[in-house]
């Protein structure tokens, strides 16, 4: 995002007050940012090449966005969408702050300025979640989880084994599972070996009866909630069968545990098709095409064009 919009966004919420433990007052008038703005509010085009005197800078920055998420929502909810394109800085900036309206707002914000006596709003939060404390990861366990992002299959088998090598006696089921997935060999007998390990009953989807196979997937899943992998096998089970809201469940726990993860990405590009909730099936479109790594790029976009079409063609369920 473009800098002036991230040092706006960053001076609105630095004042926030807690007033309790769950309510926070916010974006109120910051009469320091609102006097560095006062002599002369500066123009996007100016604040996009952020040079100059810093007070000025951050207060027109400060001023545009105050004015804009509470006067003109819509323009800056226009902006953030435009920021989730493809589109260059020029593009998106031409798309929602034409040249006549830019000129418009800025005076119309140097009068806001002069005159703003709003005081803010203030909004209850959800209760914090509960935090886990960090867990220091072995070094096979590094590797383990270097192999599961490496892209380059050659990586992945080098980091595996690295992985088993380093890993203690018994070699746990984890690094097992993936070396016998990432060569492709057999894993059913691994059931009886490991019958707590998740990545076993991901391995060994289909094997089975489909009760059998549901079965266990749910006590896995009932085990270990915050597996990815059993997350996203889940999750595309409960697409097939349709259950959408439980699939969107499995789904969104799982994309926030691996946020690299362009199968979640694709998955939840699904959801929303079968949903027909077509903004978010072109969020989540998107979002898959900034996932693909750089040298993948030109044959993953041919790959994804057919996808492109169909989220294009996307029509909204009525109401």
């Amino acid at each position: 995002q473009p800098r002036w919009l991230a040092e706006g966004l960053a001076t609105l919420f630095e004042d926030a007050d807690f007033t309790d433990p769950r309510t926070v007052l916010m974006g109120r008038w910051n009469v320091r940012r609102a006097r560095d703005a006062y002599g002369r509010v500066l123009s996007l085009a100016e604040l996009r090449q952020w040079k100059g005197d810093p007070h000025e800078l951050y207060g027109s920055a400060w001023a545009w966005v105050h004015y804009l998420i509470n006067h003109d929502e819509p323009r800056l909810r226009r902006l953030f969408a435009a920021l989730r394109s493809r589109q260059t800085e020029e593009q998106l900036m031409a798309e929602v702050f034409p040249l006549d309206d830019a000129s418009r707002l800025q005076t119309e914000i140097s009068r806001y300025v002069r005159n703003g006596t709003f005081r803010g709003w203030q909004t209850s939060l959800r209760r914090t979640p509960r935090l886990e404390p960090p867990v220091e990861l072995a070094p096979w366990e590094v590797h383990l989880l270097r192999a599961t992002v490496h892209q380059a299959i050659e990586r992945s088998r080098e980091e595996l084994q690295l992985a088993r090598d380093l890993a203690p006696q018994p070699v746990p089921g984890r690094v097992v599972v993936a070396q016998r997935v990432a060569l492709r060999e057999d894993t059913t007998e691994l059931v009886q070996q490991f019958p707590d390990e998740p990545a076993v009953s991901v391995a060994v989807w289909g094997e089975y009866s489909a009760d059998a196979d549901a079965k266990l997937l749910q006590q896995q899943v009932a085990a270990h909630p915050e597996d990815p992998s059993l997350l996203l096998l889940a999750a595309n089970v409960e697409l097939a069968e349709g259950r959408l809201e439980r699939a969107n469940e499995l789904a969104q726990r799982g994309a926030r545990l691996a946020p690299w993860s362009l199968p979640f990405a694709s998955l939840q590009m699904r959801i929303g098709l079968d949903a027909r909730d077509c903004d978010a099936a072109l969020e989540h479109y998107e979002r898959m095409l900034s996932l693909v790594p750089e040298r993948e790029r030109p044959e993953a976009l041919e790959r994804l064009r057919a996808f492109e079409r169909v989220v294009r063609a996307c029509k909204p369920k009525r109401p």
